[in-house]
């Protein structure tokens, strides 16, 4: 299992592969890799399928970060932002915005 994380994460592992896109400035800030892969973590902890568990993850920070850079004032206050969002997603309110 592999994710390589920029404005579109793909996702590989024999023989799948998928790409999560996201829209948002704030996963290009530094840092971001490092969350991505303690929310994969925290996924892959209560999910057996690793590459949806990924997939999902990914989703997840596409969503909190979108709406985080909605909701800042600039860059200083969009890392502040995404935790919030991370902290109170609620992912039946946010199925919506996941696209394929």
């Amino acid at each position: 299992m592999s994710v390589s994380s920029s404005s579109a994460d793909v996702l590989a592992t024999v023989p799948m592969a998928e790409a999560v896109s996201a829209d948002s400035p704030v996963l290009a800030m530094s840092a971001m890799g490092c969350t991505a892969t303690a929310v994969t973590g925290a996924f892959a902890a209560v999910d057996p399928d690793a590459f949806k568990a990924a997939a999902n993850a990914m989703a997840m920070m596409g969503l909190a970060g979108e709406a985080a850079a909605a909701k800042a004032s600039g860059t200083g206050s969009v890392g502040v932002a995404f935790m919030d969002e991370l902290s109170l997603f609620n992912a039946s309110e946010r199925v919506s915005g996941i696209r394929e």
